[in-house]
């Protein structure tokens, strides 16, 4: 993990940015709660899950081995970022920190009815589909502004930032561009709703791209085989 942290630190002074405005998220999906707990124990404090259903039996599992060993489970911020079924929010709700794919707002309003009933306040990302690749989820980009606008209002939701994947190709300049259009987008929110609570986070970049995603700003990295290793097949 030392090594993983030291290439963030080294991409981002080579952006001439501060290293510590930049969030580790670190990937523990098909790991299982074993390795997770491993891997909290030498300072991971936010994790990124893909499945609810697996999570769903890892993160009772992982809270409770701490819980065993006197270390407060409670630092931990558990984020989902697989895509979300509104028939699947409700228990999301109860079992995340942080929701980072949140494009409907069908889904947001399942989070907000659910999280307003137990009393407790919800992050949430704004998917975005920035490299215009049909098979992948997330808000187009020119419907970013009015569905922050909407779920902005929503009780018990906090709309943290946006967050995106980068293109599926080798293209440095294209991956780019993807990553300055979440930027921008996310800048068209702040000036556009003042005053509102958006975080104005972005959450892009991972274990290819990562550093490009940091010379365009982004404030979390989602990484997951530098930190856990090779996923199980």
């Amino acid at each position: 993990m030392e090594a993983i942290r030291g290439k963030i630190k080294e991409a981002a002074l080579s952006s001439a940015r501060r290293p510590e405005d930049i969030t580790l998220l670190a990937v523990s999906k098909r790991h299982s709660a074993e390795v997770v707990t491993g891997g909290i124990l030498c300072g991971i404090t936010n994790l990124g899950e893909n499945r609810l259903q697996e999570a769903a039996e890892k993160i009772p599992s992982v809270k409770n081995y701490l819980d065993s060993q006197k270390f407060d489970s409670k630092q931990l911020r558990w984020h989902l970022i697989g895509r979300l079924q509104s028939n699947k929010a409700s228990k999301a709700a109860r079992l995340f920190d942080v929701i980072e794919s949140v494009e409907s707002l069908k889904v947001a309003t399942k989070l907000s009815t659910t999280i307003s009933e137990i009393g407790k306040t919800l992050d949430v990302f704004v998917e975005v589909n920035t490299s215009g690749e049909p098979q992948k989820g997330g808000l187009q980009p020119n419907q970013v502004r009015a569905f922050a606008e909407e779920i902005m209002d929503l009780p018990g939701l906090k709309l943290v930032g946006l967050m995106t994947i980068g293109p599926h190709t080798t293209d440095q300049n294209r991956i780019r561009a993807s990553f300055r259009e979440l930027r921008f987008l996310r800048d068209d929110i702040v000036d556009n709703l003042p005053g509102s609570s958006f975080l104005g986070k972005l959450s892009m970049g991972m274990s290819g791209d990562y550093p490009l995603a940091i010379a365009e700003g982004t404030t979390e990295v989602r990484i997951g085989t530098s930190v856990f290793g090779k996923r199980p097949d």
